[in-house]
């Protein structure tokens, strides 16, 4: 119960408590002690009345006046508060004829009572005093020398007087105690409150606004420094502010220089009239110091919450800092993981559509065949003009001579010849925004293109298809090099959605523009300065493995077009095999469409039947031409071609899928082919289509050692060897393309 009262209510019944506490031990000690002096007072009065009956005794007794001793014995009785009064002899028994009293005389008190010690005993409510009457040399006539007592004393005085005046005092005294206890209470609660209690509560609840970070306030003072003083200084801290005491302001002008840390330190207010004045006492200084240490935990706890924001908006761009770095690790190792064109813009647009939070976007790169300079379109021979001998276009360079007023250049081609120096051009243009004044109206930046060549989320724009530019938001992005956002709607694409966000990338690698990424979004985007630039960095990452993939799809190019170039001068020099090549890959498609191939796999069968017999390049043409039977080693050499073929192919990356067929185009379905002696379904199934394309036209084309075969014939031979050298499969699907003769 004590455990849920508050401090202040435990201090108060505390007080409470010690203040009844004392006034009860206080108002006990007072009735003990009168209750004492009062059975003290009792026994003063047994004393005095056995004192006068011994001394009558003793004189009575010596004159021979007993009668006198009995009369005083009667008197005595009547003395208020005395109940019983007897005299009894040493053996107990009664003297002077008088009644035993009720006080019983056992052996053990007779015995102290020949000691001459007294006895008090208390029976029935009255309390007995037995005094020994002493053996004293006087009364030795009369009683023998060596008894130590002549007799004793029985006086029996009231208690009830005695009860009666203690219970009077203790009412007395109780009242007094509550009273006391009262008004002690009272006053000893109001000043604890006041001087105590109240500055406790307050630091307590101060100590409980820190500990929820709710820093307390100063209390306002009566009387502000600046009044005092009479300043005028609005910059001091302390002009105006009574929450705050001037001497526990840092940086104030008591003596027209900002004091420092806290005026205090330096003694400044120790000598000011105001501190004086207006410190207050222990308790109140006790508060200042407490919000003191509040105002300094407030500074700590805003600096630690200032750093806490720092550091969190550090972390913050840390791990902003480091997805980026993993996108642009992704983008990097996504672009250079392969050198398929197809793949790396696959990949590309992928990557930039989870990147900005876009639905569309496609990929156009420029036109490659737009190679044609401006001097040469315009025929201009300026020779200050940094596009002159440039391979950057034009539009991409600063400083070139375009759309000055006055000047013959893009507009009429200037006389003389190249390398002289009598331009018409006053100054060149390196602004952004004349540029593209200049570049608009110009006939080379017009004929500029872009072929589309990767897309999502767009419907009706042709992969492949010649775009001009036609958008501003496009012509700025080629013109400019930088990646922008735009929020105009303008949709150069027709995308199906009313695009409130578009993004333009120039693809860029170095100062050449190579294409562009556009992406668009039917909701609204914001993006950041550091986002867009970081758009704009893995652009150019983006653009370097496009730019990778565009050159070696070139190099694989020339390097396929040589081959077959070579190839088709071997054909040309063979009348026997010219056209044959081209023959086998449109009979390989018929047999892929009836046996339900799939457009890749068409792809790569028309390839391999293009480049077939690439390998007969490094076979002698005499040997081609042959007539009659080949010797051994010349019939090994003529089978070596598949795997020659393959070993001139191999570098081509985009003909890796093609060279299986190729090299097992002369297996046979019985195991006895080359190069490996591969059977049935161990020979890859566009080898197999193959091989029964090439025997077909061979056997319907007229060599050096037979004549062409008819068409029934050539159909025999196929149905014959069905099963040994072909796929019975296969054959099926030949016999029912091929017309009947």
């Amino acid at each position: 119960m004590i455990r849920k009262l508050s401090l202040e209510q435990k201090f108060h019944l505390i007080i409470i408590s010690a203040v009844v506490g004392a006034i009860t031990v206080l108002t006990l000690l007072i009735v003990r002690r009168e209750t004492m002096l009062l059975q003290k007072d009792h026994g003063k009065n047994a004393h005095i009345v056995t004192a006068a009956i011994d001394k009558a005794i003793r004189d009575n007794m010596m004159m021979g006046h007993a009668e006198e001793t009995r009369r005083l014995i009667t008197a005595l009785r009547d003395v208020e508060g005395v109940n019983e009064l007897a005299v009894l002899k040493a053996d107990g028994s009664r003297a002077f004829g008088m009644p035993v009293p009720e006080v019983v005389v056992t052996a053990a008190m007779l015995e102290s009572l020949k000691h001459g010690e007294e006895r008090v005993l208390s029976i029935n409510g009255s309390r007995y005093f037995v005094t020994p009457l002493m053996n004293e040399p006087g009364c030795r006539s009369c009683h023998f020398a060596k008894d130590p007592i002549r007799g004793f004393v029985v006086v029996g005085m009231s208690s009830v007087d005695i009860d009666r005046d203690i219970a009077d005092l203790v009412r007395r005294m109780s009242g007094f105690a509550v009273f006391a206890s009262l008004v002690l209470s009272v006053v000893l609660t109001v000043f604890s409150r006041k001087m105590l209690l109240s500055p406790i509560k307050g630091l307590t609840e101060a100590t409980n606004q820190i500990a929820r970070r709710n820093f307390v306030l100063y209390r306002p003072r009566t009387s502000r420094c600046h009044e005092i003083l009479g300043c005028k200084r609005t910059e001091c801290p302390s002009y105006g502010d009574s929450s705050v005491p001037c001497w526990l302001q840092t940086g104030t002008l008591c003596t027209g220089e900002p004091t420092g840390t806290f005026a205090l330190e330096k003694g400044t207010c120790l000598k000011c009239r105001v501190y004086k004045k207006c410190r207050g006492d222990e308790i109140t200084q006790l508060n200042d110091n407490f919000n003191l240490m509040s105002a300094t935990l407030k500074k700590h706890e805003e600096d630690r919450v200032q750093h806490i924001g720092e550091i969190e908006d550090l972390n913050r761009e840390l791990v902003r800092s480091n997805a980026r770095l993993a996108t642009l690790l992704e983008a990097s190792r996504l672009t250079t993981s392969t050198l398929e064109l197809e793949q790396t813009l696959s990949s590309t647009l992928r990557i930039i559509l989870d990147i900005t939070r876009l639905k569309a976007g496609a990929i156009l790169l420029l036109e490659e065949d737009a190679v044609r300079r401006c001097h040469e379109v315009l025929n201009c021979k300026a020779q200050t003009c940094p596009a002159g001998r440039s391979d950057i276009h034009c539009w991409r360079l600063s400083g070139t001579l375009c759309g000055v007023e006055g000047s013959s250049c893009p507009g009429d081609p200037v006389p003389g010849g190249f390398g002289e120096s009598n331009n018409t051009c006053a100054s060149p243009v390196s602004d952004h925004a004349k540029k593209f004044l200049a570049c608009s109206r110009c006939s080379v930046f017009a004929e500029v293109a872009l072929i589309p060549r990767m897309a999502a989320g767009f419907t009706g724009l042709e992969m492949g298809e010649r775009l001009k530019i036609e958008s501003r938001t496009l012509h700025e992005a080629l013109l400019t090099g930088r990646t922008s956002v735009h929020y105009s709607k303008e949709n150069p694409f027709n995308i199906p959605v009313d695009p409130v966000t578009e993004i333009v990338m120039p693809l860029r690698v170095k100062e050449q523009i190579t294409g562009i990424l556009y992406l668009a979004s039917d909701t609204l985007h914001h993006y950041a300065a550091e986002e867009i630039s970081f758009f704009q960095f893995l652009s150019e990452v983006i653009s370097s493995g496009i730019l990778n993939s565009r050159l070696f799809n070139d190099v694989e190019t020339s390097y396929f077009q040589t081959v077959m170039a070579i190839s088709n001068a071997l054909e040309a020099k063979d009348p026997y095999t010219r056209g044959h090549s081209e023959r086998v890959a449109e009979l390989c498609m018929e047999a892929a469409d009836a046996l339900g191939l799939s457009k890749r796999e068409k792809e790569h069968l028309r390839l391999a039947a293009m480049l077939h017999d690439v390998g007969k390049i490094g076979i002698s043409l005499s040997l081609l031409r042959k007539k009659g039977d080949l010797a051994a080693p010349e019939k090994d050499e003529m089978q070596s071609h598949p795997e020659r073929g393959v070993h001139i192919l191999e570098p081509i990356h985009f003909l890796k899928p093609v060279l299986p067929a190729i090299r097992h185009h002369h297996e046979r379905f019985d195991g006895s082919g080359y190069p490996l002696g591969l059977k049935s379904a161990e020979i890859p199934f566009k080898a197999r289509i193959l091989c029964v394309a090439d025997a077909w036209d061979a056997m319907l084309s007229k060599r050096p050692y037979r004549d062409p075969l008819s068409i029934n014939e050539a159909r025999s031979e196929l149905m014959s060897h069905a099963g040994t050298q072909f796929d019975p499969e296969i054959v099926d699907a030949f016999i029912g393309l091929m017309p009947e003769a």
